[in-house]
């Protein structure tokens, strides 16, 4: 049984490298600029054809912010760029809008505080490739929004890509329950950031406010007891928000 694992790594390997004749890492780079005549309002209807019709006036409300807050609500924008874009062959599932900010901690089933990727409400099975663009570039425009020199952010972004791939070659050596219940904890980022007493102390404080965080202080706040039954509560801000737009967009009309 332990040969037959180990031939299917080793051929998982060679299959993998044969993949690069197809696309070379080199090719990753490649980019075509879209058609200047598509038109990318359609693209951001298309998007919010199943939405909350109330709550789309607040996304782009939130999206005019910047370039960033942009890219956040826009990712059939960049799936309908790498669309015909080359790729190595190799379908996942796919997180489908992993960009910076969906990334975040919070408590796993075990009441141990993680750190990884927070929504998945776009994902589905495609390209690996895919995920790996759209969180570079999330990179690149944090770093800019955050006034980091160019440098910078291209040190970020090559750090992560080599933490995937280092990453990806770890767990190709463990076994599927090994992969399933790995995680980053808060403890190994701390450990991580030891030399760093700023970074170590918003860590610790994020930690505690998450601890606090329990089911029996949330769910009154988010819930209210309507004829027996506990419902969860609309959101009032983003309703009143969501109306005022909506009124100046029609005084505007």
């Amino acid at each position: 049984m332990e040969s037959a694992v180990a031939s299917s790594k080793s051929e998982r390997r060679k299959q993998g490298k044969a993949l690069r004749e197809k696309c070379p890492r080199t090719a990753q780079a490649e980019w075509k600029p879209r058609s200047k005549s598509q038109d990318i309002i359609k693209l951001l209807e298309e998007s919010d054809a199943d939405r909350i019709a109330g709550l789309i006036p607040v996304k782009y409300q939130r999206m005019s912010v910047s370039p960033f807050t942009f890219y956040r609500g826009t990712a059939i924008i960049q799936a309908r760029d790498l669309a015909n874009a080359r790729v190595s062959g190799i379908t996942v599932q796919a997180c489908g809008d992993c960009h910076l900010a969906n990334f975040g901690g919070f408590a796993s089933p075990e009441r141990t505080l993680v750190f990884d990727i927070n929504d998945f409400d776009e994902t589905f099975p495609g390209p690996w490739e895919w995920d790996m663009k759209r969180l570079g570039a999330s990179l690149i425009l944090a770093a800019r929004d955050r006034g980091f020199s160019k440098s910078v952010a291209d040190q970020t972004v090559r750090a992560a890509a080599a933490s995937y791939r280092e990453h990806m070659a770890e767990f190709v050596e463990m076994k599927v329950l090994e992969t399933w219940y790995a995680q980053v904890s808060i403890d190994a980022i701390k450990e991580y950031f030891r030399k760093d007493e700023d970074m170590l102390a918003r860590l610790s404080k994020k930690q505690k406010q998450a601890s606090s965080r329990t089911s029996e202080a949330v769910v009154p706040k988010l819930t209210a007891m309507v004829d027996g039954l506990r419902k969860i509560k609309d959101a009032p801000r983003l309703s009143t928000i969501s109306t005022n737009l909506l009124k100046i967009s029609k005084s505007s009309a």
